[in-house]
């Protein structure tokens, strides 16, 4: 029986990751989080509960959503996953491919849920972020070339470019959460990641961890890779 997961307890993560997409989110999943920083994590895109949870957090209608329910569908999804997770991560709750889509909904929902939760999401210029989605649709076997490609997301009402407004991000952010709940990292300050842990470790009052710099300094060497940029961003 896992304490907090099988009965009424009800335990938020320490830290949630809200994307960014295309800003090294599947790095700070994989190995920021784990391996730099020691905590447990529950990436959302690879459980079904979590992708229902995830969904019913952003696109259910103010008539529909009960902070109730949402509770309960968290707790079916760390019941799923077996034990507590230190991080929830989706970049899902910042990105999606749908005109109700929501940011501004979906986190002041998230923060209703996760009161003292600290949210992190990274950002990065829109020009590479343009440049980089590209490349991802190119290696999925997109033809277009890199200016159609603007030019079609400029004539979609859901385009990818009205969710990389990453100032509009942070100011939705600072005003739901305000600075100390959370923090927006520029996806260069992953060259020093083991500088990044100390911010979010200060931040999220993880101040107990032993950061290993040594591993973090190997860590940030191979994100410097002439290589990760395709497979980690």
């Amino acid at each position: 029986r896992l304490s907090g997961v099988d009965g009424e307890f009800f335990k938020p993560p320490k830290l949630i990751q809200i994307g960014f997409n295309k800003t090294g989110s599947t790095y700070m999943a994989r190995i920021f989080y784990k391996q730099i920083l020691g905590l447990t994590v529950l990436e959302g895109s690879l459980s079904a509960r979590a992708k229902y949870f995830t969904g019913y957090i952003s696109f259910a209608n103010e008539e529909e959503y009960d902070l109730g329910k949402a509770i309960l569908l968290y707790k079916s999804v760390l019941k799923d996953y077996g034990m507590i997770p230190d991080v929830f991560i989706d970049e899902s709750l910042t990105f999606r491919y749908y005109i109700l889509f929501d940011q501004e909904r979906t986190i002041k929902r998230l923060s209703e849920l996760f009161p003292e939760t600290v949210f992190i999401t990274g950002s990065r210029p829109l020009e590479s972020w343009i440049e980089s989605h590209w490349m991802q649709y190119v290696r999925s076997g997109g033809l277009l070339s890199i200016n159609v490609f603007i030019e079609r997301m400029l004539e979609r009402e859901d385009s990818e470019l009205s969710m990389a407004n990453f100032f509009r991000l942070k100011k939705i952010l600072r005003s739901s959460l305000g600075q100390s709940r959370s923090y927006v990292y520029e996806l260069s300050e992953l060259n020093d990641v083991a500088e990044l842990a100390k911010k979010i470790s200060s931040i999220a009052w993880l101040n107990d961890r032993n950061i290993d710099e040594s591993i973090a300094k190997s860590k940030a060497k191979s994100v410097n890779a002439a290589d990760c940029p395709t497979s980690i961003y």
